[in-house]
């Protein structure tokens, strides 16, 4: 064959290559001008937006207070999305609709889209299209932007309205390399093209639409799909899918919501499919400060559509009053403080045409108290017709009650040990056994919460006591609910830091004084064994619900000069925790930057145990204080009232030296004052105090120990190596937040890095809580007692071992057969030496 015959064999590929690509060039450029795209869908008066270089086109209509719509991807080319429902709308308020850059009629450069663009889109349109605070509702992946645009403009934003928004912990993942390589390809000039015109033919946007966005098939008529055929075939419309293929459009908004300061309206169909299902709606009320939900009985993820001038009526009731709307039955009342309805189509299409009504229907006050922050109780009674359904008492037995009956609460797996018919027990015996004539009962997240709440409540109540039900809240905001409001007692629903399938609870007399077995648990439970929950009261006790957690914000901040505290940048784990709820109530004052981990309620602990006194629980939250460079990191446990920090290195700072640091800073308002530690903190921590000029107060472990010894010597402040903190003008109970307030005042006035704060505190080392299984414990103890003869041995906490550069402490589990042992030394080989001689003699 000759060279002539092989170069052309050589280039019959790239003819055919060439030919390839100018079909596909052609092809494309026909589908991009045959495409007609109309310039508007709803009328009004259009008008240009030149923003950062770009055009933007906006549609404006009606007249009154503004609401700005913010479409999702592709669907609101010239208000397309909002075609059915900024009319009605329109009726009652001035109404500004425009497209995102590169998602409709607006131009479409090749950019790296991302949400942080999109939202500062937003967040720049809120100031050109309104004078004043006004109305923000976004649809779809819209309505995510909208929710972090909310959080930059707290005081632009007066309402929050959400159509089946997403990025619910669902955008908020790395891509992958197979999402990056299909980015790649979307973007490239002939085949990504090709590509992106193949999946968005009519036939594929056609199934999308039906089966993912519609509730009703017959709703995506031909004008739907002409408008998303020509919006997906305009010159460069690939490029925002391949930027949210790709990871650049990442959003979780369960990070931002709980940080919105306007009330928020969550609209959602019933018929939503599996991709946004119903299910995250009530998590999006629930995130909420102050959120309703209204769900549409016809309609898929685009009830603005599919029920027009029921989601407009929803809209325009809600803004009219923040209440209940109308002709919108209660079907349920969140955790929260959130309000959820159905709407019934026929009743809102006339409270569209008549707004001006504004109905207070009696039967659902209840169901909105716990919408307004009280500042001081009480909120209007709920007749006892709304207590939780009978729950009888049958008998406990005595072993039954042993293993939930701890030192200083009650604790079980649920519903094997403990029950609803153990709680009802519980509620009867506790008024009874401490005369408490009101009560209140707060809970966590854990699933089972509510139904042992309806129990508890149902038992307070017919033993003749008023309870308070102050739902989802930390366990330090229900000591704080004892103390302030002047409570006979109070009961926490929680199990703290123990796994999904636990609940239990703590217990308070009045003036947040805590019970423990030796102060009234005991006795408790001896009730319930001889099944002696006391008499029936005269009359069934009230249920009311009150809302604290502004209250309680304010009472932590008062124990710092809050103007004081530095615009610190923090990452905060609230580890599906309680923390997720009370840290945007407590930082919404402060000019702290936060940077949030799990703050989604979750009792079921997704992503680690909710135990950070755990190093393996901390490795996300250190990494996190790394990657975002933050001046420290804080961790809370399940109920948030335990805390941890981590320096801006990622280093571990133990409670003991946060003790050391609060009780320094408590000193300066206080000189001279007795300052509280436990026998397991490094001794740093007593030097550190003295220092300061105040007085060290040795205590044993547990917190009912350390509360009673400071009401009886009235001492200011005491701390736990175990990261629990007790304050004396909070009712000498403990409190995470407090404690992490102080510290940020001390990290402020100090002027550097906290792990240059800590430096001098933190040089010995210790070797953490080891537990052994001991059969012979009393026997254990006296060894190590003639081992180290020639030690300073006392016996205030089991044994506690001290050389002058060394110490050990050896103390038994109260409700296990453990030994648990502490060792510090000056040097690290000092500390190994002495914890691994006594792990060989308690072990062998």
């Amino acid at each position: 064959m000759g060279s002539k015959d092989t170069l052309k064999k050589a280039l019959r590929p790239l003819g055919a290559l060439a030919g390839l690509t100018g079909a596909a060039t052609l092809v494309n450029r026909r589908l991009r001008t045959t495409s007609a795209l109309p310039l508007d869908h709803v009328g009004g008066v259009r008008r240009p937006w030149h923003w950062r270089g770009y055009n933007i086109f906006a549609t404006e209509m009606g007249a009154g207070p503004t609401i700005l719509l913010v479409h999702g991807i592709y669907a609101g080319a010239s208000s397309f999305e909002f075609r059915k429902l900024a009319p009605s709308l329109a009726r009652t308020n001035r109404v500004v609709a425009f497209d995102l850059l590169g998602c409709g009629l607006s131009e479409l450069p090749d950019l790296d889209y991302s949400a942080e663009m999109f939202v500062e889109l937003i967040v720049d349109a809120i100031g050109e299209f309104s004078d004043g605070p006004m109305t923000l509702l976004g649809s779809s992946l819209g309505a995510a932007f909208a929710i972090r645009a909310a959080t930059r403009a707290p005081d632009r934003v007066k309402d929050l309205v959400l159509i089946c928004p997403t990025g619910l912990g669902v955008l908020d993942r790395d891509p992958t390399p197979v999402q990056r390589a299909v980015s790649m390809l979307i973007r490239s000039p002939i085949a990504g093209e090709s590509a992106f015109n193949g999946l968005a033919s009519k036939p594929s946007l056609a199934w999308f639409l039906r089966n993912q966005s519609y509730a009703d098939p017959a709703s995506v008529t031909p004008e739907i799909l002409d408008h998303y055929y020509a919006v997906t075939h305009q010159a460069g419309a690939r490029f925002v899918p391949a930027q949210f293929v790709g990871g650049g459009l990442n959003i979780n908004v369960a990070n931002d919501l709980p940080f919105v300061e306007a009330p928020v309206l969550v609209l959602w169909g019933e018929r939503a499919s599996q991709t946004n299902a119903l299910a995250r709606a009530y998590e999006y009320v629930r995130l909420a400060k102050n959120g309703e939900l209204v769900t549409f009985k016809h309609s898929g993820l685009l009830p603005h559509e599919e029920e027009p001038e029921a989601a407009a009526a929803a809209i325009v009731d809600f803004l009219s009053r923040n209440g209940v709307p109308e002709g919108i039955a209660p079907t349920k009342s969140s955790e929260n403080g959130a309000v959820v309805h159905e709407a019934d189509e026929a009743d809102v299409v006339e409270a569209v045409i008549e707004p001006e009504r504004t109905a207070e229907p009696e039967a659902v006050v209840a169901a909105v108290v716990a919408a307004e922050p009280v500042a001081t109780p009480p909120p209007e009674d709920v007749s006892s017709e709304a207590l939780p359904p009978d729950v009888r008492a049958e008998p406990v037995s005595a072993g039954s009650l042993s293993a939930i009956f701890k030192s200083y609460d009650v604790r079980g797996i649920f519903p094997s040990q403990l029950d609803e018919t153990t709680a009802y027990a519980i509620g009867r015996a506790f008024v009874s056994e401490f005369s408490a004539e009101g009560i209140v009962i707060g809970r966590d997240m854990r699933p089972s919460g509510e139904r042992l709440f309806e129990a508890l409540a149902r038992g307070a109540a017919e033993a003749g006591a008023d309870v308070t039900d102050i739902g989802l809240v930390s366990t330090d905001a229900l000591y704080f609910a004892v103390g302030r409001y002047g409570f006979s007692g109070g009961i926490m629903i929680t199990a703290s830091h123990n796994p999904a399938n636990y609940n239990g609870m703590k217990f308070t007399r009045d003036r947040a004084q805590a019970i423990s077995l030796d102060t009234g648990l005991g006795a408790l439970r001896d009730r319930l064994a001889q099944g002696n929950l006391g008499p029936l009261g005269e009359k069934l006790g009230k249920l009311e619900r009150w809302e604290v957690l502004d209250d309680f914000a304010e009472h932590c901040l008062s124990f710092v000069e809050r103007k004081a505290i530095k615009p610190f940048k923090i990452a905060i784990d609230a580890g599906n925790g309680m923390a997720g709820l009370t840290v945007p109530h407590v930082f919404k004052h402060l000019p702290c930057s936060v940077v949030p981990l799990f703050f989604e309620l979750d009792g079921t602990f997704p992503n680690h145990p909710a135990s950070p006194i755990e190093p393996e629980n901390m490795v996300d939250l250190q990494r996190a204080v790394v990657e975002n460079q933050c001046d420290l990191g804080v961790a809370f446990d399940g109920d948030a009232d335990r805390m941890f920090i981590v320096d801006e290195k990622g280093g571990l700072v133990g409670g003991d030296l946060v003790t050391a640091l609060v009780g320094i800073n408590t000193l300066k308002r206080n000189p001279g004052a007795k300052i509280l530690y436990n026998l397991i903190c490094s001794r740093s921590t007593p030097e550190a105090i003295e220092r300061a000029g105040g007085i060290a107060v040795r205590s044993q472990v547990g917190h009912s120990i350390i509360k009673k010894v400071m009401r009886d010597e009235d001492i200011v402040f005491g701390g736990e190596h175990s990261g629990h903190f007790y304050f004396r003008d909070n009712w000498f109970a403990d409190s995470g937040m407090i404690a992490l307030l102080q510290c940020l005042e001390v990290f402020s006035d100090a002027g550097k890095p906290v792990s240059e704060v800590i430096a001098p505190l933190d040089h010995r080392s210790r070797s953490g809580e080891i537990n052994s299984h001991v059969a012979d414990i009393p026997g254990k103890l006296r060894q190590l007692e003639e081992r180290y003869r020639d030690a300073q041995i006392d016996h205030l906490d089991g044994v506690t071992i001290q050389h002058p550069n060394w110490w050990m402490n050896v103390r038994p589990s109260n409700t296990e057969p453990l030994l648990r042992l502490n060792v510090e030394g000056d040097t690290r080989e000092l500390m190994e030496h002495n914890r691994d001689e006594a792990l060989a003699l308690i072990r062998s």
